[in-house]
């Protein structure tokens, strides 16, 4: 039996980022006081953890995507992955577009680039029978063809069904329970694919025909969010923001147990208080070890265990921002959200992702950290990996894990992948070699490269420890000809070899160089700033310059500059805010240029206004007269209005009718008193630095 991954303390982390809708606050005036607790669940699934168990802050390199994912469902060995993106990355950065929808393999890091479905906007849930998956959003077509919130594809290739229901309002929470599709949402109704049914608001059940179902479902009085489904398929979970279903003011309080051949709501589960005095808006459920799991917004956010029966409040953990995310696997109760910080999560440091023994209600002393506000907003299993998504770009230790990843326990950690894109260039008495990292690690971080030689039958370890992506092999000899094998070794072994084609040094063998890599131009105030790195191959000789080219306003490009082979960026300050611009940046050595690089079109920003020189002196009468003056105004962006500070505090805002200065009578003064005056100048570049401060006493 595989030992419970809480007592192993040697877990690593994959990690996938996703998103659900903010939920909104919402406390249940109708209780106070603290809850009413049960015994302790009886649980086979693991041994108590103790607050000092140790789970190392690693998440896997794998692909993900570049947008926020929303909900990740695994199914079938793979993860499903939904939400807000417009393509999939890799770890080399290599784009693929998509829509919204994604299917991701464990076992290689990558997605598969075969399942081909597409929405016009956000997927919020999904739900799959194995065969089919169902989807909800808030989208209105399907790979091309009209579907209202809901829809249905392939689970293996993305083809569109005639799954066709309508919803007419956004879809939060799906599952599928015996042969009926449970939808949840913000929605009135949910209309048949063919008839003249529909159902009522919030949640309602649909036949995998299409049809809405002659089955009852209760009615609640708000949003329902999230589902969960017993293992036996008789029960289903039901949690959102709703105070009531079909008028049941006790059984349905954030969360509600309903049968499913039936449809009757269970009069005996009654949600305890999850989020201190209040029962909060449930995210998401989870099911495990005993105990029903739910994550709950309003007030903070808080994470609960309940009772699957009576609903009696087990523990609940508060937080300082909205839990999103719950799921149990292993014996642990894993939370996130969008908490963080100092005391963010039952009074501990945690960020965005927190970790719960539930038998012990102890909260393990586990702390990655998850970039990004807010973080984590969906989890899932296979019953052996966890599944995470949000919208961070770094977990622990590791960056660009790109919204997506999974927690890998020991006993599936694997070798990485074989590195990507090998690619081999013989030039005189040397060889280049140029690779991009695994699609996965395996749940270890890669430490080095190991690249061989071949020739014949001979074989030679021409680099041990490489720690970089490329290589250059000056050992070989001119006429020889070569293989070469690439390896990534982490401290699970080494993974599989990848062999380049067939390499012959010769000389004056030197070629262009390839061309500069991440080109990137930012546009700042009137200027532009522009980075690279360099080619992943000099073309076998030094390089001897960079030559950079720019497109005004879509016109060709023309060369702008050149600079040494060791510079990396570039400021363009002949530049106004009337134009765009784009540019390309070229490597050169002896043999030639490069392809170019081509940076995104870009838009300078105007500046900062001048700051203004002010003077004030008395009278008036009882007042202070204050005037300003600018030098020339060169930030792209006309003076709009002047900001005039009296004490540190804003006292008025005339509109500029002048771009060199302005004037303001101020006779809200006593006789006695002292003022400090300072102006500012605003405009769409921002706003001025501060005028020296001037202070007078009104005589």
């Amino acid at each position: 039996m595989r030992p419970p991954l809480r007592a192993t303390l040697t877990m690593t982390l994959v990690l996938a980022l996703s998103g659900l809708s903010a939920i909104a606050a919402e406390a249940d005036a109708s209780v106070a006081g603290p809850g009413p607790r049960g015994p302790a669940a009886t649980s086979t699934a693991a041994t108590p953890a103790t607050a000092t168990t140790q789970l190392p802050p690693y998440s896997a390199r794998t692909w993900g995507t570049n947008g926020r994912v929303r909900k990740v469902l695994s199914v079938g060995g793979r993860v499903v992955v939904a939400g807000d993106f417009s393509a999939v990355v890799s770890p080399a950065g290599r784009t693929v577009p998509v829509g919204n929808l994604g299917v991701f393999d464990p076992a290689t890091g990558t997605f598969d680039l075969r399942f081909s479905a597409a929405t016009d906007g956000t997927v919020n849930t999904m739900a799959s029978d194995g065969t089919t998956l169902y989807l909800g959003g808030d989208f209105l077509t399907v790979n091309g063809q009209p579907r209202a919130r809901l829809a249905a594809v392939s689970l293996a290739t993305g083809a569109l069904t005639t799954w066709a229901p309508r919803a007419d309002g956004s879809v939060f929470g799906l599952a599928v329970a015996g042969r009926s599709v449970v939808v949840g949402g913000a929605f009135g109704s949910v209309a048949s694919t063919t008839a003249a049914a529909s159902s009522g608001p919030y949640l309602a059940r649909v036949t995998t025909g299409g049809e809405v179902s002659a089955t009852p479902i209760p009615t609640p009085d708000a949003t329902v969010r999230s589902f969960v489904t017993s293992p036996d398929q008789a029960t289903i979970y039901v949690g959102g923001d709703f105070a009531t279903l079909d008028g049941n003011t006790l059984a349905a309080r954030r969360s509600a147990k309903v049968d499913v051949a039936t449809g009757a709501l269970d009069g005996a589960f009654r949600s305890g208080l999850t989020n201190g005095p209040t029962r909060g808006p449930v995210a998401a459920m989870a099911l495990g070890g005993g105990q029903l799991y739910l994550a709950v917004g309003g007030a903070g956010g808080a994470c609960a265990g309940l009772d699957p029966t009576t609903g009696q409040t087990r523990w609940s953990k508060h937080g300082n921002g909205d839990m999103q995310g719950v799921e149990f696997i292993d014996g642990i109760t894993f939370c996130g959200g969008h908490f963080g910080g100092s005391g963010s999560f039952d009074g501990l440091d945690r960020q965005k992702i927190a970790a719960v023994d539930p038998l012990t209600a102890t909260t393990i002393d586990w702390q990655p950290r998850v970039s990004s506000p807010l973080g984590v907003w969906c989890m899932d299993t296979d019953g052996q990996s966890l599944y995470v998504g949000g919208d961070f770009e770094s977990f622990g230790t590791t960056s660009g894990v790109g919204r997506l990843a999974s927690v890998i326990p020991p006993a599936a950690q694997r070798p990485a992948g074989p590195v990507v894109s090998l690619q081999g260039y013989a030039y005189d008495h040397s060889v280049e070699l140029a690779w991009d990292a695994p699609s996965t690690d395996g749940g270890s971080p890669v430490r080095w490269y190991v690249v061989t030689r071949h020739e014949g039958t001979q074989t030679t370890i021409v680099g041990r420890r490489v720690k970089t992506q490329t290589f250059v092999d000056r050992s070989g000899l001119n006429g020889h000809t070569y293989t070469y094998d690439v390896a990534a070794v982490s401290a699970l072994g080494t993974a599989p070899v990848v062999t380049t084609g067939l390499l012959t040094p010769a000389s004056y063998a030197a070629s262009p160089p390839t061309a500069p890599q991440e080109p990137l131009a930012l546009a700042g105030e009137l200027g532009v700033d522009l980075s690279w790195t360099p080619p992943v191959t000099t073309g076998g000789a030094p390089l001897t310059a960079y030559v950079l080219y720019r497109s005004v306003s879509g016109a060709a490009p023309v060369p702008l500059t050149t600079l040494a082979p060791t510079a990396g960026t570039y400021r363009d300050v002949s530049v106004t805010t009337a134009h765009t611009y784009r540019y390309e940046i070229a490597a050169r050595n002896a043999a030639g240029e490069s392809p170019p690089a081509t940076t995104a079109t870009v838009t300078p920003l105007p500046s900062r206004p001048p700051t203004p020189t002010l003077t004030v002196t008395s009278g008036p009468g009882v007042a202070a007269t204050l005037s300003w003056t600018l030098g020339a105004n060169t930030s792209g962006s006309p003076i709009t209005k002047f900001v005039v500070i009296r004490d540190a505090v804003r006292f008025a805002t005339p509109q500029a009718t002048s771009q060199s200065g302005g004037s303001l009578l101020d006779t809200m003064v006593v006789r006695g008193q002292t003022y400090t005056y300072q102006v500012r100048a605003l405009s769409a570049g921002g706003t001025s630095g501060g005028s020296t401060k001037v202070s007078i006493t009104i005589p």
